[in-house]
């Protein structure tokens, strides 16, 4: 199975191991080791065990302490790391991981061909450290671009992505959107 291919299907299932144990439960087929795009962030897939024994698709993400969870209804939490922790909340913004996550190779023939969605919002270097800068997404494909005031030059992550380490001391790239980053931006 390729990574562009997410499959969403309804089945009774046969209990052939601990994750199928289930009857009537609902599956999505990823790709183990796969790229996406979730809510405008690129995301990795993997297929692990939950904290019960049963295997569950973890999304990692561009931030060490966010992973999320696809749960058995297809619902996503966020699992966060604090003061060595995990909190865990639903994100009830989705009422299935469908709706929000689109194979990284198809995300970024789209851009190809539509252009990318910039956000709308931008936002100044939080740090207000060094080197000021404005800040964007690609609400499809979870490029991120800057503009450096000094330069007059938009750089585009990941394609920038030496050069963008430099001129932000390392802030991008970065979670983003409304859901996983906590930014706000009109959709």
């Amino acid at each position: 199975m390729s990574a562009i291919e997410t499959i969403i299907e309804e089945r009774e299932v046969v209990a052939q191991t601990k994750a199928e144990a289930v009857v009537g439960r609902r599956h999505i087929a990823l790709c183990h080791g796969g790229q996406y795009v979730f809510d405008g962030n690129r995301v990795t897939v993997h297929l692990q065990p939950d904290g019960y024994g049963r295997d569950a698709w973890w999304l990692e993400t561009l931030d060490p302490v966010v992973w999320l969870a696809v749960g058995d209804d297809l619902r996503v939490h966020e699992h966060r790391r604090v003061s060595g922790r995990w909190a865990i909340r639903l994100i009830e913004e989705f009422e299935s991981v469908v709706n929000a996550l689109v194979p990284l190779e198809q995300a970024i023939c789209d851009c190809a061909e539509n252009g990318h969605a910039w956000s709308s919002t931008t936002q100044d270097d939080p740090n207000g450290a060094v080197t000021r800068y404005i800040w964007q997404w690609c609400l499809c494909c979870g490029a991120e671009q800057i503009w450096l005031p000094d330069t007059g030059e938009w750089l585009i992550w990941p394609a920038d992505a030496d050069l963008i380490a430099v001129m932000t001391a390392g802030a991008l790239p970065r979670l983003h959107g409304p859901v996983v980053g906590g930014a706000t931006c009109n959709r």
